[in-house]
């Protein structure tokens, strides 16, 4: 996928080498059409660091993170711009293969909390994608589950086109059925599509043999009867992931990770530009402390603090997901792990001082090459909306301004959902990156800050999975926009 879409970028690069020329031309070279704005940027500090005589005091702006990065990549015998692109590829290509495991988890996490695990689903589901103590129910097919004589659990799962049903016979223990609904409508165990329970009976048994069911759409429980025993003993955890519940979970995977590279900003993932360390980082961050490995989260959170300071609220919703994991998912000696993700930005600020005699020199250098003083979300509203639809601007200038709008309204709805589905972490991280960008003078670079917003594209990768129609309707409106977007980068056009 990955690949795919970095060959759709060079056929973008040749065309924008051409459509614009205003007379007749030789093409000049490819490579140096990624060598605009902040990858010349990112360049020149890679080179010559900060604060060189000649060097812009501006560039200080710029976390150090992406040109080391840079200049590690250039010990190779290439040239400084293909040093940037190469950190790009290869940061993008992790970033999509951690995207595509949090849109995995996420429907994974999904199923096992309506079978049963509740809030314990992000560690359980590590152990039941080994499939231990149970046999894989084939996916699409109203198939039966059985056990003699063990006690195992067996699971199957349906799809609101097929029921599962489980018996156990000759046994003297309690075996149990789970069938969980998830996918394309959150049909119901007994194939009758209302979420209801199917049931189970024990022939010859001298215990119970019941049956649970956990409806996608109802979530209503499951009725039990049982020959011989006074009362159904609980509902256990399934121990295995279904092969149905797996090919849902690839779907989604698959589906993020296309709409994260047809994004409309997608082309700062293929320059030189710090976007796709950054969320190589970041998204195995995440990935981490949603496993409650919580060194190595806190360890790849310091790495994007290193290279943005969104890295920061990164940190807190790490933070935050900390202290909302109960205990068994999180010990309190690990606390001030917490503080290793601001350690790289601290350095950096007295780094600066050190240089400058100013505390705020990255803020300063902020506003001094990029406008980026404090203003209210009314005011930064305001003003947008005069760049993109007052004519003050050029009519390619205007339109960006229009992505602006746009991104800060998905951001908001964004926002919204992940409050209303108590993902108080994510929502804290979008919330602050959306905060940071809508308070300056007017809106910028929020298409290039939505590119790092994982809940974005892993939940339109469940949905796709759900709608299929999802996936073509983004296809269809989203990449147009960005191979325009690309086009007006590559031509030269895109900051004016």
């Amino acid at each position: 996928m990955w690949g795919a879409t970095r060959l759709g970028m060079v056929v973008l690069t040749w065309m924008s080498a051409w459509l614009f020329m205003p007379g007749p031309t030789t093409q000049g070279s490819l490579p140096a059409r990624w060598d605009r704005w902040d990858a010349g940027i990112f360049t020149s500090i890679a080179q010559h660091w900060y604060f060189t005589p000649g060097t812009d005091p501006r560039h200080v702006a710029f976390f150090p993170g992406f040109p080391i990065a840079m200049w590690l990549a250039h010990l190779l015998p290439w040239t400084w711009t293909a040093a940037g692109l190469a950190v790009s590829a290869v940061a993008g290509a992790v970033a999509t293969v951690a995207l595509g495991r949090l849109a995995a988890a996420e429907v994974e996490e999904a199923w096992a909390r309506r079978a049963g695990a509740g809030a314990g689903a992000a560690a359980t589901v590590p152990r039941m994608r080994e499939g231990l103590n149970g046999a894989e129910v084939e996916p699409g097919a109203a198939g039966s589950a059985s056990a003699g004589g063990n006690g195992s659990a067996a699971t199957s799962l349906d799809e609101g086109r097929s029921g599962g049903s489980a018996s156990v016979l000759g046994s003297s223990s309690a075996s149990h059925a789970a069938a969980a609904s998830v996918g394309i409508e959150g049909g119901s165990a007994s194939g009758s599509g209302d979420g209801s329970a199917a049931s189970g009976s024990a022939l010859g048994s001298s215990s119970a043999s019941s049956a649970a069911a956990v409806g996608g759409s109802a979530g209503s429980a499951g009725s039990a009867s049982a020959l011989g025993s006074p009362a159904a003993p609980p509902k256990p955890v399934p121990t295995f992931l279904p092969l149905t519940v797996r090919a849902h979970a690839h779907r989604a995977a698959v589906n993020a990770a296309l709409f994260f590279a047809l994004a409309p900003a997608a082309v700062f993932l293929a320059a030189g530009y710090s976007e796709s360390l950054f969320a190589a980082f970041a998204f195995s961050a995440w990935a981490a402390a949603r496993r409650d490995r919580w060194g190595p989260a806190v360890v790849l959170a310091a790495g994007a603090s290193a290279v943005r300071v969104n890295g920061l609220f990164l940190a807190a919703a790490i933070v935050l997901e900390f202290l909302l994991a109960g205990r068994g998912r999180r010990r309190w000696r690990q606390a001030p792990l917490l503080l290793v993700p601001a350690v790289p930005v601290a350095a950096y600020v007295v780094y600066l001082r050190r240089d400058t005699g100013d505390w705020f020199a990255w803020q300063h250098a902020q506003a001094a090459g990029w406008f980026r003083t404090f203003q209210t979300p009314k005011a930064a509203w305001d003003q947008t909306w005069r760049a993109a639809f007052g004519a003050t601007q050029a009519g390619h200038t205007a339109w960006i301004f229009q992505l602006e709008l746009v991104a800060v309204v998905v951001g908001l709805g964004l926002t919204a959902l992940l409050l209303l589905k108590r993902r108080w972490p994510e929502a804290l991280y979008v919330g602050l990156s959306l905060l940071a960008l809508g308070t300056t003078t007017w809106f910028m670079s929020v298409p290039r800050a939505m590119l790092l917003w994982w809940p974005l594209w892993t939940m339109l990768g469940a949905w796709a999975t759900r709608r299929p129609r999802v996936r073509t309707l983004y296809v269809c409106c989203v990449a147009p926009v960005m191979a325009g977007v690309a086009l007006l980068f590559l031509s030269g056009q895109w900051a004016g």
